[in-house]
């Protein structure tokens, strides 16, 4: 746990500068060995993909070979899931054995997740596949229908389907498997330029929550911004759902490092802290969402308000260690 001269010297650095250009601040060592410590502590979480005890196995999926041709928004569409997955305790069972979610701003996308018998997978085993499936589709370049089979330590748990007809269940907009954290509005994944205003306000779910956004600094890769941001979601995943989160740090973190550029860095400012799970995880992909919707690549800083009070900040940044945590909360 970082010491309160830590937390107090971040603290100080946000209500700085915040949504500001970025300045430079003069960091004592001590602050910056302490932010370091920090982080090597908060990205010890295990790898979005399950780490090597899990693993995939694809085949053809139903229906029509038409790719998936909107790959950004069909990222999207399955972090906004996973979002919904991650919210409660991980190694709960999913609501039921087998369900479809169709997503609502890609209809032609429908999940279809089934488990082995009668026992619902665990949220992290789906979670899991989820994560593989999407990395897999990317790194190939090949995102069209496909079905995956999920295994744990060679144990078949069940399968993913991704399809673009009719799925064997019913689809529901607002299935069990969707609940939990409710829709963000999807984004109108702009090409063009849009402008960038830092002193924009946008209300959030939490009743009562603005956010305030400011892009700047270095420029990311889209899918980097999706997928580092869908292993930030699992990794936040494993933390506990009813306890306030004081800081968090996430990424696609592999054993020698992470394999997409963008990492969620996120630190309260109120004390108690009042940022729970499910707020971290609709502040990661409102993170995305503003991104996407601004046709904005630039690193983001984010500041969320309820009541008009300052209660935490973050956003994604494409380096990983002292400087860019100073450089998303400052």
């Amino acid at each position: 746990m970082p010491s309160p001269s830590l937390l107090t010297a971040c603290f100080w650095a946000l209500n700085f500068s915040v949504f500001a250009s970025p300045l430079a601040i003069d960091v004592p060592d001590h602050v910056l060995t302490q932010i370091n410590t920090t982080l090597t502590t908060l990205s010890a979480q295990s790898p979005p993909d399950g780490g090597p005890d899990f693993s995939i196995a694809v085949g053809p999926g139903q229906g029509s070979a038409m790719p998936f041709l909107q790959k950004p928004r069909m990222l999207y569409c399955i972090l906004t899931l996973m979002s919904s997955i991650a919210v409660t305790d991980w190694k709960l069972p999913m609501p039921k054995a087998r369900g479809a979610v169709r997503c609502s701003s890609y209809p032609r996308l429908t999940t279809v997740i089934t488990a082995i018998g009668q026992q619902p997978m665990e949220r992290r085993e789906v979670l899991w596949g989820l994560a593989s499936c999407m990395d897999l589709m990317l790194r190939h370049n090949k995102f069209q229908p496909l079905r995956a089979q999920l295994y744990l330590r060679s144990r078949n748990l069940g399968s993913i389907l991704f399809t673009n007809t009719d799925p064997p269940v019913k689809a529901e907009e607002n299935s069990p498997f969707h609940a939990g954290i409710e829709s963000i509005a999807a984004p109108t994944f702009n090409d063009g330029d849009s402008s960038n205003n830092a002193s924009d306000t946008t209300p959030a779910l939490s009743t009562g929550t603005r956010y305030s956004y400011d892009f700047h600094g270095a420029e990311l890769d889209t899918y980097d911004i999706l997928m580092g941001t869908m292993g930030a979601v699992v990794q936040a995943a494993e933390l506990p759902p009813h306890i306030p989160i004081k800081q968090f740090i996430g990424s696609w973190q592999q054993r020698f490092g992470s394999r997409y550029r963008c990492f969620q860095i996120w630190m309260t400012i109120s004390d108690p802290s009042v940022m729970s799970k499910g707020r971290l995880l609709e502040s990661m992909v409102r993170s995305v969402h503003e991104s996407l919707e601004r046709a904005d690549r630039r690193e983001l800083k984010m500041l969320a308000r309820i009541d008009g009070l300052p209660v935490w900040q973050g956003g994604f940044a494409q380096t990983f260690g002292p400087a860019a945590v100073l450089k998303t909360i400052e």
